[in-house]
């Protein structure tokens, strides 16, 4: 069969049978293909390969940007001392800053890239930490003096767009790009049961995705036992003739359908061929994989399902954020912690503080502390919950609920470990009881720490649950929240906080 033949026709299994001899002379010449040249020639076609793709697309933008930032603000007319080429150097160092925290942070998770928030929301934490880590060398290295505040700022902002623009909205097309010129001057086989009715559509993916006229070679598993051996070599022969004419290329082997006993002598006779065997599984199994972390457990194989939305380093940068803002809001607001103490203790006789058990990650109990607001201290087997126009509120404890203040010295459980900023807020466990008996998977919030504020608060569901129902629509938000958390989710409730306490004045 001649090269035209093949690329015109691609299911043509028709060959010269292969002895030995030919084995062997085309497993020196697909040799020869594994040369370091040709190594660094093979398209790669995994989560890594892509990760690489973007990261050097993102690093060099970078570079432009700083070059961009310091020609803006290094002309006379600004008065800036900064030299360009010395700001390209910040720009490499604010790159390969970048490259390893976007790591980190698991660009090279197929999930990471599969969908553009989670791909905008990788670069924004990236840069992020590549800004504070680069103002952290400047500040230990004493340059500061070497840069204007006006082109570090310009950076910081021309870098944020140039990664969300490279990582965001341009990854997908780049990777494509990429990946179409790599297998431009490639080959494929497919080798597929007859009556696999996706052979033709793994054949149309290949052409797709840039393969050079893909050649399918078909297998009947119908036949006996008594005739696998002599089918299994027709095929083998029809592959080893097509891996020696064709381009450089991979081999597919599609399993749906093939016993498995059928599947393995075939990949045996196949590892002669040293090309690269991919393997194909059925579209039921490929709905599983896609997208997934695959990875070995002793000689088992495992596929993550499911990832927990926050990674160790996540939860790491998470408890940082809590004690950081925590702390300075506590140092910032002493005045008016101490004016709200006074006013409590002048109003009304009792404590300035409230405490009250509650529970928190995993169950844990641990004693929220609140302003007090009412004449009461209720915490035990029956607490009953704020209502509209309540007695037992003290007047400059309406004031306080009315602004959120009452919540403030919650921060000091947040430093302590027991609360987090964002996060379901915890009820009495007088409530959680009651709840927990008529409300499905309501104990599951309990599988994050507990919050100041929460996703609940920011979406309308705020103040008082005065019937099962409206409890049920603030769980599904937790719950929303727990299985959607985020660093940047935890910004957005941050800010739109600020906001309710700021233009809202509803609460009870």
């Amino acid at each position: 069969m001649t090269r035209e033949q093949q690329e015109s026709d691609p299911f043509d299994n028709s060959a010269s049978p292969a002895t030995p001899a030919r084995l062997a002379s085309v497993e020196r010449e697909a040799l020869a293909d594994r040369s370091p040249k040709a190594e660094q020639d093979r398209v790669l076609t995994n989560a890594e390969a892509r990760s690489w793709i973007v990261a050097s697309a993102g690093f060099l933008a970078l570079i432009a940007a700083s070059g961009f930032s310091a020609a803006l603000y290094g002309r006379p007319a600004f008065g800036s001392p900064d030299s360009i080429c010395e700001f390209l150097g910040v720009g490499m160092t604010a790159g390969l800053l970048d490259w390893g925290a976007s790591n980190v942070l698991g660009a090279d998770n197929p999930r990471a890239i599969s969908k553009l928030e989670k791909r905008v929301r990788l670069a924004l934490s990236s840069w992020a930490a590549a800004c504070a880590m680069l103002l952290l060398m400047i500040f230990v290295l004493k340059v500061s003096d070497h840069f204007s505040r006006a082109t570090m700022l310009t950076f910081f902002v021309t870098g944020l767009l140039a990664v969300t623009a490279v990582r965001g909205v341009l990854a997908p097309a780049l990777v494509r790009a990429t990946r179409r010129a790599a297998l431009r001057r490639r080959g494929a086989l497919v080798i597929a049961d007859a009556c696999n009715p996706a052979l033709l559509a793994v054949v149309r993916a290949l052409r797709d995705v840039g393969y050079d006229s893909p050649i399918a070679v078909t297998i009947d598993v119908s036949r006996s036992q008594e005739h696998w051996p002599e089918q299994r070599r027709r095929v083998l022969d029809h592959i080893a003739f097509c891996a020696k004419t064709m381009k450089a290329g991979e081999i597919f082997l599609c399993g749906s359908g093939i016993p498995i006993d059928r599947l393995k002598s075939l990949e045996t006779g196949l590892s002669l061929i040293p090309r690269s065997l991919f393997y194909v599984p059925d579209d039921a199994v490929s709905r599983v994989l896609r997208g997934r972390q695959i990875s070995e457990l002793g000689e088992h194989v495992t596929v993550e399902i499911q990832r927990e939305p926050l990674s160790r380093f996540e939860r790491a940068v998470k408890r940082m954020i809590d004690l950081a803002g925590a702390t300075v809001l506590l140092i910032a607001l002493l005045p008016v912690l101490a004016i709200v103490a006074i006013a409590i203790g002048v109003d009304s006789p009792g404590p300035i503080l409230f405490r009250q058990t509650r529970l928190g990650l995993g169950g844990r109990p641990f004693d929220i502390l609140k302003f007090r607001t009412m004449h009461v201290t209720e915490n035990g087997s029956h607490v009953r919950q704020a209502r509209r126009n309540d007695a037992r509120v003290t007047k400059v404890g309406r004031v306080l609920r009315r602004t959120s203040l009452d919540e403030l010295p919650q921060l000091i459980n947040v430093i302590k470990g027991e609360m987090s900023l964002v996060g379901p807020r915890p009820h009495a466990i007088a409530h959680d009881e009651e709840f927990a008996k008529i409300i499905e998977n309501y104990e599951i919030r309990q599988h994050v720490k507990p919050g100041v504020t929460g996703w609940a608060q920011v979406t309308g569901l705020r103040g008082e649950t005065p019937s099962p129902d409206v409890m049920a629509k603030r769980i599904d938000a937790d719950l929303w929240y727990a299985a959607n958390a985020s660093i940047w989710l935890d910004v957005r409730i941050i800010l739109r906080t600020a906001m309710i306490i700021l233009t809202e004045r509803d609460a009870y």
